[in-house]
């Protein structure tokens, strides 16, 4: 066989790796493209963020779908940084004896390939195969390594892929990397990856059962976020901080509520309705939360509202489905409602509150009802039914 060798930091692994690996596929006729994450970065390099699993994982969620694609653990196992050239001799003596190597490369690397460790070996074992790299003088360093007996060629990409480290900074902002694929940014949310870490501060806010919660809520979340194309960046965020005042006395609650200039007398009204607006307040004043969508989503997460955004409804009812939640008449039939529709599911979920406030005879908030009256007619028909509270 006719196997690529693709080492990296991974951190994260993102669409430009993935379309160098499918390019060395499609223009050097390889056969197989192995993966390999390093465990630890080069003294060249900038440090590694995620661990050395997390990356293994997030590259077998990013190749993972691509069968001539394989990971290896060659370099992680060994928790140590490990020249190219001894890497490559494992993999020949113990995986690839017959078959030929091709070490896969950015353009950026070209000038420092003579100064590799066993620069003679490892040219005598692997081809060069070269991908792209804005700025690199690709024909003069080619010309060179050849003259040195490298058996090099360049890679037909029609663009250098973009820098992990970019990535990295989007995602420190909060936003959502295109360059990520949907189950790599749903790993990097629900882990807490390459994020602001003093989020998870919001721990020293709850108890311990609150917190476990919130995690079933973020987990719950990400899911409903990469199922309905919502931002699960933003999902896990709101979901780690949507009970950030729960725990919270009501008389503190209200004093925030003055501070912040909450006036409505639905949420005044008790802390089962308050802690989602002074949740907000708490997400603005202790962890510089700023994106209207996410405080909302905070805000509204226990009463929703009309004109609820994508966002809301999905923490609202990823609240009301999370795996730890106590059995309650209607919730396996939100949850499978919730895979299909939010709308349908966000309706379901105040009907069975409704019908409950009912029998216990005590009123249905107005902004509830407010929100019934607005998504009903954005849940599909054939949905319909099966938002009825009165069902088994």
């Amino acid at each position: 066989m006719q196997v690529g060798i693709f080492g990296g930091c991974f951190d994260p692994p993102h669409r430009g790796h993935l379309a160098v690996a499918e390019a060395a596929l499609r223009s050097a006729g390889l056969d197989q493209v192995a993966i390999i994450p390093a465990a630890v970065a080069s003294a060249k390099e900038h440090g590694i963020v995620a661990s050395a699993a997390d990356r293994l994982n997030m590259c077998r969620l990013c190749f993972g779908s691509e069968p001539h694609f394989t990971i290896s653990e060659a370099e992680v196992r060994r928790n140590e940084w490990v020249p190219t050239i001894m890497t490559v001799e494992r993999l020949k003596k113990q995986q690839y004896r017959n078959d030929q190597l091709t070490l896969i490369i950015g353009a950026d690397k070209l000038a420092s390939l003579p100064q590799w460790r066993r620069f003679e070996d490892l040219i005598r074992l692997c081809d060069i195969l070269v991908f792209p790299r804005d700025g690199a003088d690709i024909p003069s360093h080619v010309d060179q390594l050849r003259a040195m007996g490298a058996r090099i060629r360049v890679m037909d990409i029609p663009e250098a892929p973009g820098a992990s480290r970019a990535v990295q900074d989007a995602l420190s902002r909060y936003e959502n990397p295109l360059e990520l694929t949907d189950e790599v940014t749903a790993y990097i949310a629900e882990r807490w990856l390459y994020l602001d870490k003093s989020i998870l501060s919001a721990e020293k806010l709850m108890t311990p059962k609150r917190w476990q919660h919130t995690l079933g809520v973020r987990k719950q979340a990400v899911e409903y976020a990469v199922l309905h194309h919502i931002s699960p960046i933003h999902a896990a965020l709101a979901a780690l901080l949507h009970d950030s005042a729960k725990c919270l006395p009501f008389e503190v609650m209200l004093s925030y509520a003055h501070e912040a200039s909450i006036t409505d007398p639905t949420f005044l009204s008790s802390p089962a309705m308050l802690h989602g607006p002074v949740g907000a307040y708490v997400a603005r004043k202790q962890f510089s939360i700023t994106q209207p969508d996410v405080l909302n989503a905070i805000t509204y997460h226990t009463v929703g509202r009309a004109e609820m955004s994508k966002l809301e409804m999905c923490i609202f009812v990823a609240d009301a489905t999370e795996p730890g939640r106590d059995q309650y008449p209607g919730l396996k039939r939100l949850r499978r409602l919730a895979q299909r529709s939010l709308e349908a599911a966000v309706l379901l979920s105040l009907n069975l509150t409704k019908q409950h406030l009912l029998v216990t005879g005590k009123p249905f908030n107005p902004i509830s009802d407010a929100t019934v009256r607005w998504i009903t007619p954005l849940v599909p028909e054939e949905l319909l039914p099966l938002t009825r509270a009165e069902l088994p």
